[in-house]
């Protein structure tokens, strides 16, 4: 048994010990490592060029009374999901690999904006389902004003 003294310097002999310099490993990327990078790295241009497709269609600028109103917006509906899981597979990939490869960041502070873009993504994500909910709400609004399309 440490008689009382000795655990507040064991203590300090191990804070001591430990080393807070940061060093990038591994250097260079293994080749695990550069796959899962190019795996979140292809995530984010699915991401993109979801994005991009969305909002080239401007689901919501569809007017109620347009006659192809109904299938424009439930394409539109889909591409809002398919950027709404595009988002999400770039946060878990980007966490996922924060959590896996902690040390392979040139610094701290790569490392924390590595994580902010992570964070970044799945606001995205909040934003696009409210996208698709909007788009959703529009789809009911036609439907209940013209039953005669619900099938559609």
């Amino acid at each position: 048994m440490f008689a009382p003294l000795e655990a507040p310097m064991l203590e300090l002999n191990l804070k001591a010990t430990m080393d807070d310099s940061y060093t990038k490993n591994p250097q260079p990327y293994t080749s695990p490592v550069m796959e899962d990078y190019q795996r979140y790295k292809a995530a984010e241009r699915r991401y993109t060029a979801a994005r991009t497709t969305l909002a080239r269609a401007e689901p919501t600028s569809i007017g109620n009374d347009e006659p192809d109103a109904l299938p424009r917006l439930r394409a539109g509906e889909q591409l809002a999901t398919d950027t709404l899981l595009a988002s999400n597979s770039v946060a878990a990939a980007r966490s996922g690999f924060d959590h896996k490869y902690s040390t392979a960041y040139e610094d701290r502070e790569d490392k924390a904006n590595h994580r902010k873009v992570a964070q970044n993504f799945l606001r995205r994500s909040s934003g696009t389902r409210k996208h698709r909910e909007t788009i959703r709400q529009k789809i009911k609004d036609i439907q209940r004003k013209r039953p005669d399309d619900a099938g559609f």
